[in-house]
């Protein structure tokens, strides 16, 4: 993990003094949001009623779990081959903010119980912007 080094009172020297709607994102600074993508294929006879009982539980987290700012869940269309099968983006305002969310006994129990059954392959990826 990149530590990020701030000045006294918790701010980089040369970083902005606000983020938001009109202010450019500055990373490697801490002051960009987080983008968490992460891409399933499914095991062999899984069925759409487990697939679906598991986005269920996905699509509940954002009201569990605060830290997560904007949460989409959404299976493959099916236009080309080799796809992965569905993709879950959630964005949260800081790094830290992603990990209270993939630590969060809620978000864990859901891949333990629901997800890891039927999932065949994962990929992810977290990237600021």
């Amino acid at each position: 993990m990149r530590a990020h080094i701030a000045a006294p009172g918790g701010r980089h020297p040369g970083a902005p003094d606000k983020v938001g709607p009109g202010v450019a994102c500055v990373q490697g600074y801490g002051l960009c949001m987080v983008r968490h993508v992460v891409m399933f294929t499914f095991k062999d006879g899984v069925t759409d009623a487990q697939i679906e009982s598991y986005s269920a539980a996905i699509r509940a987290l954002p009201a569990v779990i605060p830290q997560i700012r904007d949460y989409k869940l959404g299976r493959d269309v099916g236009v080309n081959p080799g796809n992965f099968a569905m993709v879950v983006c959630g964005d949260f305002d800081s790094v830290d903010d992603y990990v209270v969310y993939r630590d969060h006994p809620e978000h864990q129990r859901v891949i333990k119980e629901i997800g890891l059954p039927i999932i065949a392959q994962r990929a992810a990826v977290q990237f600021e912007f």
